[in-house]
């Protein structure tokens, strides 16, 4: 069975805040770096999450679903673990299942709308 362990991240109160560094994904022998379709579950400080779709080098990039703990959906193009390119995202309950759809830079919102917003 394969884990992921993050190889720079050091628990003490100078990180408290920062994000998460970069994961490597680790067999109980070799490194092991997934390439291609595949499924991911996260658990860490951050959360929890489920990412289906295209992992290049480690990095999920791509075309892809992905499902937070919160209930957020994002369904689209990712690079490098990132919102990037067109996507149709669903906010959720917590956020009163608002949905996004549009072009995605760097995780970010640059050109769409909101086309569903519940009062």
């Amino acid at each position: 069975m394969f884990k992921m362990r993050n190889l720079k991240w050091r628990e003490d109160k100078k990180n408290a805040g920062k994000k998460e560094e970069p994961m490597l994904f680790l067999s109980p022998d070799t490194p092991f770096i997934p390439h291609g379709l595949g499924r991911l579950l996260y658990a860490g400080i951050f959360g929890a999450y489920v990412l289906e779709g295209y992992f290049k080098n480690g990095y999920a990039t791509g075309f892809c679903r992905w499902i937070w703990a919160d209930g957020v959906k994002y369904e689209g193009s990712l690079r490098r673990f990132q919102c990037h390119g067109e996507g149709h995202m669903i906010m959720g309950p917590a956020y009163r299942d608002h949905v996004i759809e549009g072009v995605f830079k760097n995780g970010r919102l640059v050109d769409g709308k909101v086309i569903k917003e519940n009062q």
